[in-house]
């Protein structure tokens, strides 16, 4: 038997099949993202009109073998539209547990909207999103320069100017105080302290409000009481860190000294030291199913799919479920786009897509290419992109 667990792999076979051969071989993934049939009604380059009963038939023992194979921090995303969501979100449900539910994303993949039937136009797909087990997996996050270049209106961050400790590099963002006046002296009274700090030794020490010695302030301390709050009753707000915190921390802490003489003060901000990622958000706007389609034309297979994911949306998606060097798996590989984008962000990947035939609509442009089969194309992309990989039918 082949082992799948090295270098790149495109499987020819059906995602039955395909499965079964990477369970018994002791493959595990840590992310999944599948693009299957969206049971439309409507003829792509493979054949989508099913019964909503048989779409689940199909669904079930793909998706419970699936999770068999991811890693337990292990992801899986799945592109769908409305026609099917509510059906996979049960399913999901069931197969996955309710409680590894991540997220469910839309992606904007045709602003300009595209008429398929009686109703709005529609402009949006949705990729559900679960985890083997949602306690061992963290925030999703993105790298910012690629998700500001990609979606500059939905990721508006402020240029903040990048500054270094002995730490290494970091940005201030917010001041340590919670602006929020819910968070005070009666609802987090142990996060409602003063803390002194002596700019010339850069030491940090904390007091009850008030209780501080008398005697630091003529050695240089300065002390910053916590923040007044204006809420009627109330005294100050919290900080967002706790005294231990605080005192063990305080590295990651900036402080800044204002004024002169009586009048000195200070203000504290929190360092961010990961700027170059910042949470992923739900809504994906930019990579579009048009720039999907012009990334085959410029690979010469332009013509042979109506709805290419664009790498730019997988790359997104894998860089934020995985690291360098795991292993993304699809098992409706279909223009290969998902090996594409693992190749190109530093991931091993699996792709399996069945020998099926191209729809009529497709079948003279893909003889023109050469290509009897969307196994074939996933092939040809691959080797088009000069993407290394092995390839087998089962």
């Amino acid at each position: 038997m082949d082992d799948f667990r090295e270098g790149n792999w495109l499987l020819r076979a059906d995602a039955a099949a395909g499965l079964r051969a990477l369970h018994q071989a002791g493959q595990r993934v840590q992310m999944i993202y599948i693009d299957p049939p969206y049971n439309t009604g409507n003829t792509f380059a493979y054949h989508d009109r099913r019964a909503k009963d048989e779409w689940l038939a199909m669904m079930h023992p793909l998706l419970a073998t699936a999770r068999e194979i991811l890693t337990p921090d292990g992801l899986i995303f799945i592109s769908i539209d409305f026609n099917q969501l509510c059906e996979l979100k049960l399913e999901m449900d069931r197969t996955f547990g309710t409680e590894n539910l991540i997220g469910n994303f839309v992606w904007v993949s045709n602003l300009k909207g595209r008429q398929l039937g009686a109703g709005p136009a529609g402009t949006h797909e949705y990729i559900l999103t679960y985890a083997r087990d949602a306690a061992q997996v963290g925030k999703l996050r993105g790298r910012t320069e690629l998700l500001q270049k990609l979606m500059p209106a939905v990721y508006h961050l402020p240029q903040r100017q990048v500054k270094h400790d002995a730490r290494g590099e970091y940005v201030t963002k917010n001041e340590l105080y919670n602006t929020n006046s819910k968070f005070n002296e009666v609802t987090a009274p142990s996060m409602v302290f003063d803390i002194l700090y002596h700019p010339q030794t850069g030491a940090v020490r904390t007091s009850e409000v008030g209780a501080a010695d008398p005697e630091l302030a003529a050695a240089g301390w300065i002390c910053a009481p916590p923040h007044p709050n204006a809420k009627p009753g109330l005294k100050y707000h919290a900080w967002r860190w706790s005294r231990a915190k605080v005192e063990r921390d305080y590295a990651d802490l900036e402080f800044q000294v204002r004024g002169r003489g009586e009048h000195r003060h200070l203000k504290i901000y929190t360092k961010i030291r990961n700027f170059h990622e910042t949470a992923l958000k739900d809504l994906v706007i930019g990579p579009s199913t048009i720039s999907g389609q012009r990334e085959l034309q410029r690979l010469g297979l332009g013509g042979l799919f109506e709805t290419p994911k664009p790498t730019k949306l997988l790359q997104v998606l894998i860089e934020a479920g995985t690291s360098p060097g795991d292993t993304v798996l699809d098992f409706f590989a279909g223009s290969g786009t998902t090996g594409q984008a693992a190749h190109t962000t530093g991931r091993r990947f699996v792709l399996i897509q069945l020998e099926e035939t191209f729809s009529s609509a497709k079948s003279t442009s893909a003889s023109e290419h050469g290509l009897d089969t969307i196994a074939d194309l996933t092939a040809a992309r691959l080797r088009a992109a000069h993407v290394p990989f092995r390839e087998t039918t089962l």
